[in-house]
């Protein structure tokens, strides 16, 4: 390796130097993966991150990547305008942009727990939409909900259903006992009262929830 580092830096003679000093690494904490669409533009929150990386370089600015520091261009979440006739009950898988950026907004709020089930197996739980996926806008922290898979599931089937006191609504078409245990039972939610889900976004979905 030293070899190296001399054979790049021909200028320097300083052959002493380059053999004592110490080689060091980047360690990245917290790492959150983005879509391309959602990157951020260093230079209009004034960071100055140089191409040179030296030893013990600290960075005091408050951390745009941080879901707390970023925040929305609104205070809350305004439902999505639907460009259909109506939602339709049966909707067909679409790509859904930011939706890795989505889980990890969603997941914090909840601290990578169900809001139901209170699991905590990052492969058996997923970020729910409260009103479904129309745009980009819909990826905000107020439209999801951190559901085990198979709530998630009952959830968009209309077999589940979160009014807007938060109080869980099993459907009587469901015939097992477990997920009945749940019926009446407030969600768990986010540490952050500005996290809540909205209100709006869960009566939304009333009409799809069946009830008979």
């Amino acid at each position: 390796m030293h070899k190296r580092i001399i054979s790049k830096n021909k200028r320097s003679t300083d052959t002493e130097s380059v053999l004592t000093s110490e080689i060091g690494c980047i360690v990245l904490d917290n790492v959150e993966f983005w879509d391309t669409e959602s990157y951020i533009d260093l230079d209009n929150y004034e960071i100055d991150f140089s191409p040179y990386i030296v030893k013990i370089k600290y960075f005091n600015q408050e951390n745009p990547f941080d879901t707390n520091y970023y925040k929305p261009l609104s205070n809350g979440f305004d439902l999505v305008e639907d460009s259909s006739e109506k939602y339709k009950k049966t909707r067909e898988v679409v790509e859904r942009k930011g939706q890795s950026s989505f889980r990890a907004k969603i997941s914090k709020a909840y601290s990578g727990a169900c809001c139901i089930t209170g699991e905590q197996t990052p492969e058996l739980v997923e970020a729910a939409h409260i009103q479904p996926y129309l745009n980009k806008n819909s990826n905000h922290v107020q439209n999801g909900l951190l559901l085990r898979v198979d709530f998630h599931k009952l959830y968009d089937n209309g077999l589940l259903y979160i009014n807007q006191d938060y109080k869980i609504e099993i459907s009587p078409l469901i015939n097992g006992d477990y997920y009945k245990t749940f019926h009446g039972k407030t969600i768990n939610l986010p540490k952050l009262k500005a996290d809540y889900p909205s209100k709006e976004a869960l009566i939304s979905r009333k009409f799809e929830f069946r009830n008979e």
